[in-house]
């Protein structure tokens, strides 16, 4: 189901100067006109943002929205979040309140 939803043509991995894997995010498709960004990670700090760019820069011409996949505890996510023109939602966060009895 998810890889008949996943957009084929979209970037969604750079590779390092010896083609190694440097960073990956999958975009799919869930509906006509809109994209979501989901399943990333990275080798090192900065290597997603530089893909995330890339990505964007292909999008914005081809899909009207562009969303982002992501829970509140994940720091790849926020910082994608925070880096690219995505609508201004609330973030929550959660908690887990450990009682000791």
């Amino acid at each position: 189901m998810l890889v008949a939803k996943l957009v084929m043509q979209a970037p969604a991995v750079l590779l390092d100067d010896q083609g190694s894997l440097a960073s990956y995010c999958l975009i799919y498709q869930p509906t006509a006109g809109e994209v979501t960004l989901d399943h990333f990670g990275e080798t090192q700090p900065g290597n997603l943002l530089s893909l995330t760019a890339a990505q964007f820069f292909w999008l914005e011409s081809r899909f009207q929205t562009i969303t982002l996949n992501l829970s509140a505890t994940d720091k790849l996510g926020l910082q994608i979040y925070r880096n690219f023109p995505f609508n201004k939602n609330a973030v929550y966060e959660s908690y887990l309140k450990i009682t000791q009895y």
